[in-house]
């Protein structure tokens, strides 16, 4: 039997009233950087379908192919930019392999995928710095490409 302190239920009240705020905030980044970087023709930027809207719990960018994943992030990380490849295919995960397994073991269009996003930092508090920063990195990437 579980119970959630009165702390823990106030804080946790307190935080669902600013919710429409933050992510108002993480909206606004998300457009901001969408706008500055969709220039550059090897990155998609996130697209939500008509009548949907994103709240950018993440920002993942996908690229046109690994190598080009792979050397961006690179960069970002020299320049102390923290991006990340959170998804790797399941299918892909020993557990999966044992318990589901799959003829050939391949999802060509999941591990595609897989080899062609990378997460950029997105949070409710970026500084306009913050975002000029990731922004101009990434313009210095693609520009000594």
């Amino acid at each position: 039997n579980w119970r959630m302190s009165s702390i823990t239920a106030g804080l946790g009240i307190t935080q669902l009233a600013k919710l429409d705020k933050i992510i108002k905030k993480r909206q606004d980044n998300a457009e901001y950087i969408s706008s500055r970087i969709c220039k550059y023709k090897k990155i998609k930027v996130p697209n939500p379908p008509n009548d949907f809207e994103h709240i950018y719990q993440m920002y993942t960018i996908r690229l046109e192919n690994k190598e080009i994943r792979d050397g961006l992030h690179n960069y970002l990380t020299s320049k102390q930019i923290f991006s990340k490849v959170y998804f790797n295919p399941i299918h892909q995960t020993p557990y999966y392999q044992e318990k589901f397994p799959i003829d050939d073991n391949s999802l060509p269009i999941t591990e595609k995928i897989a080899d062609e996003i990378l997460t950029l930092p997105m949070y409710p508090n970026m500084t306009s710095d913050e975002k000029n920063y990731l922004i101009e990195s990434i313009s210095e990437f693609f520009e000594t490409d």
